[in-house]
């Protein structure tokens, strides 16, 4: 019993220290096929480029001229007409009327008088969104005041258009009204009875000549075309259009950029090619990084009578500081019929 009893006391000892002496033993190395992949170390990041990559300069292909054609409103008529054109903050449209009916503006309307009998007549118009325009088209010939009716048409290039009569004793009276997208137009005429037919002569000259501002202005560069840029300064071309009564006005958009001065004078001048000077001259002072606008106003068509018009140029010179030629434009204007 008690060497029974030694025996398993021995036996213990010796497992406590082949235990002991498994955990400092190297570790074998493991068996071939079945190696164990390292750990992915974490490489490092490429430097980033920090050289910009140099912006080209764009070239701008700069026109030769400012070319522009403008459609002249006509109407065939047997007498010799007289143009009326109206910038966009007036009327904005142009059209042509016999001549020998006076014109002039008051009270907001346009006013026509034939030279040898009295008539009362007038052109108006008025935005979509203003607060006096009609809530519709036959509201400004108020039929039912006058006991009239409408009649559908157009007038110039197709706008919709009503016309309307009425004849009370020995007064006559007639209406054309029209719409276009931003406004509404009034033609009104009244006179004796027995001269009606020369105020629809006038009348319907002015209906079938009519044109809105955009339809004037056939073909120009986009508003904002880079046109010339010299020693510090940028010419663009900011519109055009026929204005002023009988006029084509063309708006250039001056920029002065820094080219090592704070300030630069500038000269302007016009003359036509044919050496003959326009009537326009400015002085001006441009600050850098400044815009400076300002509108060439032509007298190419007479206020009264016709043509035949021809292409017209003339040129635009910029002159520095010190006197010498900084650009020149030359313009070339095409009225069309």
């Amino acid at each position: 019993m008690k060497r029974t009893f030694c025996l398993i006391v021995i036996l213990c000892l010796l497992l406590s220290l082949l235990s002991g002496c498994a955990g400092s033993l190297p570790s074998l190395p493991p068996l071939p096929g079945t190696e164990t992949p390292e750990a992915p170390q974490e490489s490092a990041a490429p430097e980033e480029e920090t050289v910009a990559a140099t912006a080209e300069p764009v070239m701008v292909e700069l026109p030769e001229a400012l070319e522009l054609s403008f459609a002249l409103p006509a109407a065939e008529s047997e007498e010799e007409l007289a143009y009326y054109c109206s910038g966009a903050e007036e009327f904005d449209c142009a059209f042509v009327y016999p001549s020998y009916c006076s014109s002039w503006v008051e009270k907001g309307a346009i006013r026509f008088n034939p030279s040898w009998f009295f008539a009362r007549m007038f052109f108006t118009s008025v935005l979509r969104d203003d607060e006096n325009a009609p809530d519709e088209l036959l509201d400004l010939l108020e039929t039912g005041k006058w006991n009239s009716y409408a009649e559908e048409g157009t007038v110039g290039t197709g706008w919709t258009a009503l016309r309307a009569l009425h004849l009370k004793y020995d007064t006559w009276r007639r209406w054309v009204a029209w719409e276009t997208p931003e406004r509404f137009y009034l033609l009104y005429g009244s006179c004796f009875d027995g001269r009606e037919e020369v105020v629809v002569e006038i009348f319907e000259t002015i209906a079938a000549s009519f044109r809105t501002g955009e339809e004037l202005l056939v073909s120009a560069p986009g508003n904002g075309t880079l046109l010339r840029q010299e020693d510090g300064f940028l010419l663009f071309f900011d519109g055009a259009e026929l204005a002023g009564g009988s006029a084509p006005c063309v708006r250039l958009k001056l920029r002065a950029v820094n080219g090592g001065r704070d300030e630069a004078g500038l000269a302007v001048d016009a003359y036509a090619a044919d050496g003959s000077t326009f009537p326009f001259e400015e002085q001006l002072s441009v600050p850098a990084g400044e815009d400076w606008t300002w509108t060439l106003t032509l007298p190419l068509i007479p206020e009264e009578g016709g043509g035949p018009f021809e292409s017209i140029g003339f040129f635009v010179n910029a002159r520095g500081d010190d006197g010498g030629t900084l650009f020149e434009l030359p313009v070339r204007i095409e009225l069309k019929k």
